[in-house]
């Protein structure tokens, strides 16, 4: 077995205490400078945000959500704290679920499930974004001018019901362009061409599957303006405009001539 000698000893306790001192110099240097910072580790490790990846982001607010992840290109990754990020972002009107991961060395990932908006509703202070449970998600703008616009008091809290209907209706191929809740009972819509439906209170989508067999023998829904009466349980009432022709049949052709 090898051993050291007294002279190869002394050398090699000089050299550790030599050692020794080098890192408690540095250490105490690096606790008051950049050198320990999070900045310069990152530039060490390669641990920056050199690419931030955001999946779904189609209407949420960008500068919001920017401001919400907390994090520039560049910015150092140590102590990131992806749960953060991920519960932040969720406090967003518009999404409903957010996954954020980070793949190493400089990737942070994030995937956004945002809202899905059904309609518009008109309240007292503006217009707001309805979702499928008929809750509020923002103020609209002019990119949801597509959605039908629901009316008349109560109608956001009535909005589930109305989805839940038209949901079962899909055999009806028309637009709704709005919808009006009469007497916090029944509703009223407006589909395009101007065709206006009135549904009954109760049992709406046997009322709607009427109107589905009434068009498929009628096309009343061509007919510009008028209104269907669905109110009545055992009858159908149509309401034509007055300046509807009927002189060539049915579905009318055209308006009359004025003279």
């Amino acid at each position: 077995m090898y051993t050291y000698s007294k002279k190869e000893k002394f050398p090699l306790k000089k050299a550790m205490f030599m050692v020794l001192g080098i890192f408690f110099l540095v250490l105490s240097y690096g606790i008051g400078s950049a050198f320990l910072e999070q900045d310069g580790i990152a530039k060490v490790l390669g641990a920056k945000a050199n690419h931030i990846m955001v999946e779904g982001a189609l209407y949420v607010d960008q500068q919001d959500l920017r401001e919400k992840i907390g994090l520039n290109y560049g910015d150092p990754l140590i102590g990131f704290d992806a749960s953060a990020v991920r519960s932040r972002v969720e406090e967003l009107p518009w999404v409903s679920k957010a996954e954020v991961q980070r793949q190493l060395p400089s990737t942070v990932k994030i995937k956004l499930y945002e809202k899905k908006p059904l309609a518009l509703w008109q309240a007292e202070d503006g217009r707001y974004v309805l979702d499928r449970e008929g809750e509020p998600i923002n103020k609209a703008t002019e990119m949801f001018n597509y959605l039908p616009l629901l009316t008349g008091e109560n109608s956001s809290k009535s909005a589930q019901a109305l989805f839940a209907m038209i949901a079962e209706s899909p055999h009806l191929d028309h637009k709704i362009t709005s919808a009006e809740f009469i007497g916090k009972r029944r509703w009223n819509l407006m589909f395009e061409n101007n065709v206006l439906v009135q549904l009954p209170e109760n049992v709406p989508v046997s009322a709607m599957k009427k109107l589905k067999k009434l068009n498929d023998s009628k096309q009343v829904m061509q007919v510009g303006g008028l209104v269907i009466d669905l109110r009545v349980e055992d009858r159908i009432i149509l309401r034509l405009p007055e300046n509807v022709d009927l002189s060539e049949g049915w579905p009318p052709q055209g308006k009359k001539n004025s003279v």
